[in-house]
C-alpha cells in the first residue's frame, strides 16, 4: 500500500525502515498501521550478491549448491558453469551464502562435523590432513565391487553397508553418462544401481543438484559422496541453514573422495586422445597415482604421462582449493599412501568411526596398517596435502582483489612459508 501523501513524517519513517532483503516496512501514522511489502528484486541490493563474481573470475568449483538452493530456479548449469537468469533472480543471496568459494570458515565447519572445539584460528598445519580418528589401508571383500572399483572399493563398500543396515534410503553419487566418460550426479536407492557408479571419474560433476532428485524420490535419509569442494558446500548448508531438510531429506553421512583436481569433459577427452593416444571410447579406467596420470584401454593396458603434463588442463578453480583429503567428511577415501588394489581410509568423526568399526566386524572389508616412516605411506599423504594447501593458497594472492572473502576466511589458519 502507498504511504499517505499528506504524511511527510510517515514517509520519513518509511525511508529509515526500508530493509535490503526484499522487504519494506511502511508506517501509516494516521491509521496507526505498519504495512509490510515485498520490494521488486531489481530495486534492491543485498549484502549477499549473486555468485556472478565467482563465475566470471573462473573461481566456481561447480559443486551445484547455487542451483540447488535457488528458490526461483534462476540458475542453470550451462557449459560447466552456473548461468543466472537476471529476469528471474530475486537477489535473495542464498547462492552466495551457500557457495564454498565465497567464504570458507573451515574450523567452524570442522567443529560441526567432528563435535570438537576448534579454535577459529587454529592452524591447519596442526592436523596435516585434517581430523583423524583412524587411518588404514582397506580393501573390500565384495567380489562384485572388486570387479568395478577404482582401488580398494571402499566408498562403494561403505554405501552398501549403509543400505544393508537401512541407515539410508538414498545416496548422492556421480555416474558416467551412457557410453561416455562424461559425468552426471544421481541418487541411487539400491545396491545394483550403486555398482554402476563405482570407480573414479575425472570430469567435474555438480553433485549437489542431485538433491532435487532425492526429493522427487521421497528419500528421507541420505548419504552424500563428493569431492572436497562439494563436501564444503554440504557442510556450509548444514551449519548455516539446513532450510531444505524437509524437502531433500536429511544428509546423514558424508563420504569424501581425495581430490587433487578435476577436469572439464572436453579436457578429459583431450588427455585421453591427444596426450595418451587412446580413443575415449576405448578407455576402461583412468587413474592418478605416483605423480602420473594413467589411461587404461579395454585390454587393461596403461598409457602413463607425468601429472605435470595434464595439470594445465585442470579446471582453473581447482588451483585455489586448499583440501586434498576431504577434511570435512565423516570418512574419506583415496589411493594416496596405499598400494595397488587398496584404498587409504581416514575416519574423521564419531559417526564415521561407528560405521567403519561395525562394517569391519561384519567382514565388509579388510584392513592393514599404512607405513608411518616410508615415503609412500603417511608421510606422502602429509606432503601432498600440505603441498596442495600452500601452493593453492599462494595462488589466491594473485586474485585477492577479486575474491577477498574466501582469502580472508582462510588467511589466519594457513601458514605459508
Amino acid at each position: 500500500r502507498s504511504t499517505p501523501s499528506n504524511s511527510s513524517a510517515a514517509s520519513d519513517v518509511y525511508k529509515r525502515q526500508e530493509l535490503n532483503y526484499g522487504i519494506s516496512l511502511k508506517v501509516d501514522v494516521l491509521n496507526d498501521k505498519i504495512n509490510v511489502n515485498l520490494i521488486a528484486p531489481w530495486n534492491i541490493r543485498t549484502v549477499y550478491d549473486p555468485i556472478k563474481i565467482i563465475v566470471e573470475n573462473e573461481f566456481c568449483c561447480l559443486c551445484g549448491a547455487c542451483k540447488t538452493v535457488c528458490p526461483v530456479n534462476a540458475i542453470e548449469i550451462i557449459d560447466d558453469k552456473p548461468v543466472i537468469d537476471e529476469e528471474k533472480c530475486i537477489h535473495c543471496g542464498l547462492c552466495n551464502y551457500h557457495c564454498p568459494r565465497t567464504f570458507l570458515p573451515l574450523n567452524v565447519l570442522k567443529e560441526f562435523s567432528t563435535g570438537d572445539n576448534y579454535n577459529p584460528y587454529q592452524l591447519l598445519s596442526t592436523q596435516p590432513f585434517g581430523p583423524c580418528k583412524i587411518i588404514k589401508s582397506a580393501q573390500t571383500t565384495d567380489d562384485k565391487i572388486k570387479q568395478v572399483c577404482q582401488d580398494g572399493g571402499m566408498v562403494t563398500t561403505f554405501i552398501k553397508y549403509l543400505f544393508d543396515k537401512k541407515l539410508i534410503d538414498g545416496a548422492v553419487v556421480t555416474k558416467r553418462k551412457p557410453d561416455s566418460w562424461d559425468t552426471q550426479p544421481v541418487v541411487v536407492t539400491r545396491y545394483e544401481s550403486l555398482l554402476e557408479t563405482s570407480g573414479t571419474k575425472y570430469a567435474v560433476s555438480p553433485n549437489l543438484i542431485a538433491l532435487e532428485q532425492a526429493a522427487e524420490l521421497g528419500c528421507k535419509k541420505l548419504a552424500f559422496i563428493g569431492t572436497p569442494c562439494q563436501v564444503q558446500a554440504i557442510r556450509k548448508y548444514q551449519v548455516y541453514s539446513n532450510i531444505y531438510q524437509e524437502i531433500w531429506g536429511s544428509i546423514e553421512y558424508v563420504i569424501g573422495i581425495f581430490c587433487m583436481e578435476s577436469f572439464s569433459y572436453p579436457n578429459v577427452v583431450k588427455i585421453s586422445e591427444e596426450i595418451c593416444n587412446t580413443p575415449i571410447s576405448n578407455v576402461s579406467k583412468m587413474d592418478i597415482n605416483k605423480g602420473k596420470f594413467f589411461v587404461y584401454n579395454l585390454n587393461k593396458e596403461a598409457v602413463e604421462v607425468p601429472i605435470k603434463e595434464v595439470t594445465s588442463l585442470a579446471r582453473h578453480a581447482c588451483h585455489y582449493c586448499v583440501d586434498l583429503t576431504n577434511e570435512l567428511s565423516d570418512i574419506s577415501c583415496g589411493s594416496i599412501g596405499s598400494g595397488p588394489g587398496w584404498s587409504t581410509v581416514i575416519v574423521r568423526t564419531e559417526k564415521g568411526e561407528k560405521i567403519f568399526n561395525d562394517a569391519l566386524k561384519e567382514n565388509y572389508f579388510q584392513i592393514k596398517d599404512i607405513p608411518e616412516d616410508e615415503p609412500f605411506g603417511i608421510p606422502l599423504i602429509e606432503k601432498l596435502a600440505n603441498g596442495k594447501r600452500t601452493r593453492n593458497f599462494k595462488s589466491l594472492l594473485k586474485i585477492i582483489d577479486k575474491v577477498p572473502y574466501y582469502y580472508n576466511s582462510l588467511k589466519d589458519i594457513i601458514r605459508v612459508e
